[in-house]
């Protein structure tokens, strides 16, 4: 199953040429050049990118993830995220020419993760101080996130809970992220995922 959806994003890349979002202003913002996961099917056809999609009840007890050591805090620019690492994160506001990431998010773009998986829970080389997973795919794109349980824990207009677009499954981890159709880049967002 991997294999296909590793091969799904694959044949959307080969298309990216094809996006209507190439000319981004140059924030300082970080255009992450690189993949990102599959999705769970919680978008909204016909949204915008941006605009809330995921139900979430602000009633529900559960604390709303905060920016945890500034991983997924919104930013503009790189300086907006200063406070990962002593200053080693970036601020990525578009990933791989296929999705807009609303608001942007502070995150670091060069960790590593392994070519037999897409997932590194508590990645040293995110945080030594662990609770920050890596997170994509060898060689196209990889971002510090953290684990999130249920929508209420995202506390960002526009993201939710959910599995990484293209190559999340079943029992894989889940992070505050944007509908994947709605802010996918493409001509044809079905290649972004549900």
């Amino acid at each position: 199953m991997r294999t296909l959806l590793f091969s799904a994003m694959a044949l959307a890349l080969c298309f990216s040429s094809a996006c209507d979002g190439g000319d981004a202003e140059d924030t300082g913002a970080t255009s992450a050049t690189s993949g990102d996961g599959d999705g769970d099917g919680d978008g909204d056809e016909g949204g915008v990118c941006g605009e809330e999609w995921a139900s979430k009840d602000p009633m529900s007890g559960e604390p709303p993830l905060q920016p945890v050591q500034g991983f997924g805090a919104p930013c503009e620019t790189d300086a907006d995220c200063t406070e990962i690492a002593g200053g080693a994160g970036s601020c990525v506001t578009e990933i791989l020419g296929m999705f807009e990431v609303p608001n942007g998010i502070c995150t670091i773009t060069d960790c590593t993760v392994p070519s037999d998986t897409f997932y590194v829970p508590d990645s040293t080389e995110c945080s030594d101080m662990g609770g920050i997973d890596c997170v994509g795919i060898v060689g196209n794109f990889t971002a510090c996130l953290p684990t999130c349980s249920n929508n209420d824990q995202c506390n960002r207009e526009g993201y939710g809970c959910r599995l990484m677009p293209l190559i999340g499954a079943e029992n894989d981890p889940t992070y505050c992220l944007m509908d994947a159709q709605d802010c996918c880049l493409l001509d044809t967002p079905e290649q972004c995922g549900s």
